[in-house]
């Protein structure tokens, strides 16, 4: 890759993150097993800036959990960090 000018390198770098926000997004869907809806949501996650926790569509991406002793609270709450994360890194991307 020739980096001439300024443009090449933003170019360059936006082509770089938004491979690695692909990347990223899929392996946390694989990761926590989510279902099929779950990239739509995270990527308008990262469009608006923040992660919407109320509602239904968090609930509806996560993958069956026990409720005992908050085992599916669990699971959300740590779904809904990770996310965060993604979100944090590439909003704007």
């Amino acid at each position: 890759m020739n980096l001439k000018n300024t443009d090449d390198i933003l170019d360059a770098f936006y082509s770089f993150a938004k491979k690695e926000k692909q990347f990223k997004i899929k392996s946390l869907i694989e990761d926590e097993k989510l279902k099929d809806d779950s990239k739509r949501f995270i990527e308008k996650a990262i469009g608006k800036g923040y992660v919407e926790y109320a509602g239904d569509e968090l609930d509806s991406i996560i993958p069956p959990t026990s409720r005992r002793q908050g085992a599916r609270e669990k699971k959300k709450e740590s779904v809904l960090e990770k996310i965060r994360k993604i979100v944090e890194i590439f909003v704007g991307i």
